[in-house]
């Protein structure tokens, strides 16, 4: 089976969560278990990537996170165009956050409550590319946060980045550098995707859930060469 890498999220213990679609049949698949970084390098793996492999699903899956699969003999091929993997975001794209997880949010809410999880964990957005800003963290300096507002009206603030790619681009620029840069990059482009992603079940204070996260973040028509690699 096929898919075409869409999700590069970045992951403790030096490992990157991947996750693609089927081509043929739009379906999610997370290969598991994670990939080390240094595979990723090493075979260039980023998204709009192609991998070929088995993919099985595991036992006793949970929901939200159904997409996951074991993984054997990976093969990484040519990536698939800009224009294929437009139509492959375009083609599952989502109203919003809310209709793709079919749940209600509230304002400033960042995690769907443990007692009611979606059938899936994975989505892709549309979101108005003027909306997006990348802001520091005004509780710890150095750090970056993004906010954003999807097509429902609804507002995310202070969301962490976790695409891989911008992460990277930032760590390597500086927390100024890559606000002053990526801010006016984004917000001048005509459509921006993200890729929204929960999280494993883990507490934050006292909330118990699956947390909200952009997992990639992808524009049309600039894309930023230099966020795409390894090497630069």
């Amino acid at each position: 089976m096929e898919i075409i890498i869409t999700d590069l999220t970045r992951f403790h213990g030096n490992k990157v969560c991947i996750a693609g679609i089927n081509p043929e049949t739009y379906e999610c698949i997370r290969p598991m278990p994670y990939i080390p970084v240094s595979t990723c390098k090493e075979k260039n793996i980023l998204p709009g990537s192609r991998l070929k492999g088995n993919f099985i699903p595991l036992p006793n899956l949970k929901a939200p996170h159904t997409e996951d699969k074991k993984h054997n003999n990976l093969k990484l091929f040519s990536p698939c165009t800009s224009e294929e993997f437009y139509n492959l975001l375009s083609r599952t794209e989502e109203e919003s956050i809310a209709d793709g997880f079919e749940i209600e949010l509230k304002t400033g809410q960042k995690h769907i409550p443990i007692e009611t999880p979606p059938d899936h964990s994975i989505i892709t957005i549309q979101v108005d590319p003027k909306s997006v800003s990348f802001v520091e963290n005004q509780f710890k300096p150095g750090e970056v946060k993004m906010h954003f507002t999807d097509r429902s009206g609804l507002r995310f603030q202070y969301m962490p980045i976790n695409d891989f790619g911008y992460y990277n681009y930032m760590q390597s620029n500086g927390t100024g550098s890559f606000i002053f840069e990526i801010n006016p990059f984004i917000q001048k482009q005509n459509e921006v995707f993200f890729r929204i992603g929960l999280t494993r079940e883990h507490p934050i204070k006292d909330k118990k859930g699956f947390w909200i996260q952009v997992n990639g973040i992808y524009t049309f028509p600039d894309c930023n060469d230099d966020i795409r690699c390894y090497n630069r």
